[in-house]
């Protein structure tokens, strides 16, 4: 079948072009600012150039607008003024329309690159059809709001520089395209999709959480791993080496007393070649799966990746080799399983001299499956910040990942130059208190005709749970979806997520942000609360419930540390039901601050998405919120 995908388009051009606008806005006319006072200010550009070179950071408006005495002449700042409430509403608009840009346009690539993949199969089925169609169709959408966003942007180099013919060159490949897959879908057989599947069953929200509607787990687990024979054919079947297996058993009895160590390293290593041979190419695909069922059923790879999965297959398979007919094969298959890993999620040999990996730190890793974060932070994170210079992310990814493999990671992330000035707020009893992992329960209520604990635990860097708890709902924060919110929780100590556990179901049900904020004018600790993301498969009707939960540990939390409790109101329903003494604020009322981070935040309760956030900021909860003074 004879496609056009993204044949005579440079689409690397299109999405370098894309971040070079988002780049350009972050010292445009309409960046935003706000002090202390909740006022909110607007950057005003020379018209002649459009996008100025120099950006004012907060830090220095607040300087110049609180600190009379600061020795800053605010005439030298002519640029500068206070913002009408339409200002303000159009500067997040434009700035929506150019973080959306980017996203979309991404989107479109995806798709493309899923019709040409098409195109150049030998053999395709009606399923695969069906969905290039629709694929072709729904970026064909994006497209146009791509131009809106293109138009939204107004008048500035970077805009004017966009390759808006080679844009409409891909929507006429895609018109064609998707014209060619529809007339061609009845003529084909209907086959399985397979690994493009999704838990689209989820949308049906039964009455009661149903984990039979997931896809079926086939991830390997330490678990299925607990003797010899299991341990071989389960490496042999993922080596595709049938005769291999006879092999590992004979090596694992003839080690005599090492051969316990020689199994347990084993595991490690099966665990890794069942994560590489069936994981994404981040290099080159946008996102993932759909949530954790999908990951675990090995259903989140497209076809792309295939070449990569079969280079890494081939790689291990070789080491494994080397290293069982090597003098000290215990030995030699622990440092075989510390070179791969590393190797797997994308890091290169100079990035990794020094380190001082710990093999029982990345057996811990594997069977936390942590494999496929990692993979995503070191190959999609200085692609997906735009805003930020792409050695300076790389640089903090790869300081977190060495600290996760040298078995330290949950003191770094407190202790890292970002998070220990995030964390000074508090007092010493309430930093011990703000380590402290509690838990709660939370009974569901007779509507729902069954006596069921939720029980509510939250996670920080001593779990590597951290990674996957962003994969609950969404999709923003997932890992592999827009990677920028999830390093924000990987970097800022002051982030911790509050999961909510039913006991009917594989994965959390739902998880939530609590952010450590203080009050600028007098330094006071706060915790803030989000709201909820619920795990998509889980049944809908029950999230007012899984609210009720979270806000109940967050009160427990706040009560440990004797600091007040903000709530988002976006579960006002939540916390009107539960009869809290809260103060409610409007928009813009109160603002927060926040210590500085190694990188960037992500907390749209403060306006933007996401946003680089290297020093303190204070800034404004951009909706109503409530705050409970004294949590009892």
């Amino acid at each position: 079948m004879k496609l056009k995908g993204s044949a005579g388009v440079d689409v690397d051009a299109l999405l370098s072009k894309s971040q070079e606008i988002n780049r350009a806005y972050q010292t445009r006319d309409t960046k935003l600012d706000t002090n202390p006072r909740g006022e909110s200010w607007l950057i005003d550009a020379p018209p002649s150039k459009g996008t100025p070179a120099v950006s004012f950071e907060m830090l220095l408006i607040q300087r110049v607008l609180d600190d009379p005495g600061s020795g800053i002449d605010k005439a030298k700042l002519p640029n500068l003024r206070k913002a009408t409430s339409a200002e303000v509403s159009a500067a997040l608009q434009v700035l929506q329309a150019v973080w959306l840009l980017d996203h979309d346009l991404k989107n479109v690539l995806d798709a493309v690159q899923f019709v040409s993949a098409l195109s150049g199969k030998d053999q395709v089925d009606r399923g695969e059809v069906d969905l290039g169609a629709r694929l072709a169709r729904t970026a064909l959408n994006k497209v146009a709001w791509v131009k809106k966003a293109l138009e939204a942007a107004g008048p500035c180099a970077a805009v004017a520089n966009f390759p808006t013919a080679a844009l409409d060159a891909l929507a006429s490949n895609l018109t064609v395209d998707a014209e060619t897959l529809e007339r061609e879908r009845p003529k084909l057989k209907l086959q399985p999709l397979g690994g493009a599947a999704v838990s689209t069953a989820a949308w049906a929200a039964p009455k009661h959480p149903s984990p039979e509607q997931l896809p079926k787990a086939v991830h390997l687990t330490s678990r299925q791993l607990e003797t010899a024979e299991d341990l071989a054919r389960a490496i042999s079947a993922r080596l595709k080496k049938p005769d291999l297996a006879a092999t590992l058993v004979n090596a694992i009895n003839a080690a005599g007393d090492a051969g316990k160590a020689l199994q347990k390293r084993l595991v490690s290593f099966a665990l890794l070649l069942d994560e590489a041979v069936t994981a994404p190419d981040y290099r080159q695909f946008f996102d993932g799966g759909f949530d954790r069922s999908v990951y675990r059923a090995r259903q989140h790879a497209k076809d792309h990746a295939l070449g990569r999965q079969l280079d890494s297959r081939a790689e291990l398979s070789r080491s494994l080799t080397e290293a069982l007919a090597s003098k000290d094969p215990v030995g030699a298959v622990e440092a075989a399983v510390v070179t791969q890993f590393l190797r797997e999620i994308g890091l290169k040999a100079h990035e990794i001299a020094g380190w001082q990996a710990r093999p029982e730190a990345i057996a811990a890793a594997l069977e936390a499956e942590a494999f496929l974060p990692l993979r995503a932070f070191v190959e999609r994170g200085a692609k997906d910040t735009p805003y930020l210079p792409r050695e300076l992310t790389h640089a903090v990814v790869v300081e977190a990942v060495q600290s996760i493999v040298e078995g330290r990671y949950a003191e770094w992330r407190l202790t890292n130059a970002g998070s220990k000035e995030q964390l000074a707020i508090l007092t010493e009893a309430q930093f011990e208190a703000f380590k402290q992992r509690i838990g709660t329960t939370f009974e569901l209520g007779a509507a729902n005709d069954q006596k069921v604990e939720l029980k509510t635990r939250e996670i920080g860097g001593e779990s590597l749970e951290l990674f996957w708890a962003t994969k609950c709902g969404g999709p923003s924060h997932g890992f592999d979806v827009m990677v920028t919110c999830a390093l924000s929780l990987v970097v800022n100590g002051r982030n911790t997520i509050i999961v909510v556990d039913d006991p009917r179901w594989p994965h959390p049900a739902a998880r939530t942000y609590l952010r450590l904020v203080s009050r600028p004018e007098t330094g006071q600790p706060v915790l803030f609360l989000e709201g909820p993301s619920l795990d998509f498969p889980y049944p809908r009707h029950l999230m007012l419930d899984l609210e009720k939960a979270c806000i109940r540990h967050a009160i427990e939390k706040a009560k440990l540390m004797g600091v007040p409790l903000a709530i988002s109101g976006s579960i006002a329903q939540a916390v009107e039901e539960l009869k809290l003494p809260v103060k409610t604020h409007k928009p813009y009322a109160e603002p927060y601050k926040l210590g500085p981070s190694l990188l960037l935040e992500a907390a749209s309760v403060f306006g933007y998405h996401d946003w680089p956030q290297r020093q303190a900021e204070v800034r404004p909860v951009v909706k109503t919120h409530y705050v409970l003074e004294k949590p009892e």
